[in-house]
């Protein structure tokens, strides 16, 4: 996503107000920075005394793109400032740690939609952690705005995340759609490649119904469609991987011949217990070169499964071992 030349273009072509989400996780202190750039900003986390200095500089952050880091927020609202556009855009270069919302309504009933989604509800059996489009609430309890409602739990929405909304967004209902929206004209940002690489609006499209009240609620559905997306994307890169490191073997074979290979691979990855993305490429890279046979042996999946360490040290072992393996391997990478 390093090329943002085209979504500036659009961005400018803005006929209402602009503002940015940036997700303050994939910087070193975001606040310190937005302020260095003179950019007007809030944080979209209340203030706590128990969260400390961390969680501040981790916080979403809202950014006025009409004005400077000086000016009121209750400021009428005007174009775009063009300063302000070309910083952001800079310092969202090679990251995935933004997106922009048009909001006729203004900045700060913005503002407090977006506080509205950072807490989404969720299943309470559906499974949640670290790197998906949503995790658990790493807030403390003393900043806990929404209690659990019986089946469901209480998620953080990663929306200042542009992959997050692309993986989120096909599977709204209408209702839930202009739930997200709240009182936004549009959403606009740009994914990485494995989630589309273009440009995408979400928007209202004429519709003037007003957003359902109440918490974004997620159902099963929505989040067997979301990993239904997160596999897909996963099996693409594994897909180009293997037609990287081991061209001679994949050259008669589709992509479509490659995903079913590694779907079933990574089933078998998972039964052995492997977990890192590194072992799971291994694994279906020494498949794809023994014609799906090499591993099969009982006493080597006993041995990754319970030997010395975990399942991917051991496999690790294993791999390197295999001399042959790693020779054509490293003569492919």
């Amino acid at each position: 996503m390093d090329d943002l030349s085209k979504l500036q273009e659009v961005l400018q072509r803005s006929q209402r107000p602009l503002f940015a989400v940036l997700d303050g996780a994939q910087f070193p202190d975001l606040p310190t920075t937005l302020s260095d750039g003179d950019l007007f900003h809030r944080s979209l986390y209340r203030a706590s005394s128990r969260g400390g200095q961390d969680q501040d500089r981790r916080a979403p952050q809202l950014v006025w793109l009409d004005r400077g880091r000086h000016a009121a927020s209750q400021t009428v609202n005007r174009p775009i400032r063009q300063a302000s556009l070309d910083r952001l855009i800079d310092l969202i270069k090679g990251k995935h740690a933004c997106v922009f919302w048009e909001c006729a309504a203004g900045g700060e009933k913005l503002y407090h939609h977006l506080r509205k989604i950072n807490v989404v509800l969720f299943p309470r059996h559906a499974q949640v952690d670290q790197g998906k489009s949503y995790e658990v609430d790493p807030r403390p309890n003393a900043d806990e705005s929404v209690a659990p409602h019986g089946h469901l739990k209480r998620v953080i929405l990663r929306h200042s995340d542009p992959n997050v909304m692309a993986q989120i967004i096909p599977t709204l209902s209408r209702g839930q759609y202009l739930r997200l929206l709240g009182p936004a004209d549009a959403i606009i940002f740009q994914p990485d490649e494995e989630w589309g690489d273009s440009i995408m609006r979400a928007s209202r499209k004429g519709d003037a119904a007003s957003a359902p009240r109440g918490f974004l609620t997620f159902n099963m559905r929505n989040i067997d469609e979301i990993e239904h997306q997160r596999r897909e994307a996963v099996a693409g890169k594994r897909v180009a991987y293997l037609r990287k490191v081991a061209p001679d073997f994949t050259v008669t074979k589709s992509d479509n011949e490659l995903r079913d290979l590694v779907r079933r691979q990574d089933t078998e990855a998972e039964e052995l217990g492997l977990r890192l993305e590194y072992s799971r490429k291994l694994w279906a890279f020494m498949m794809l070169i023994s014609d799906e046979k090499s591993g099969q042996a009982p006493e080597v999946r006993a041995y990754i499964r319970s030997g010395p360490d975990t399942p991917d040290q051991n496999f690790a072992v294993l791999f390197n071992k295999t001399k042959s393996v790693v020779r054509v391997h490293r003569r492919a990478d």
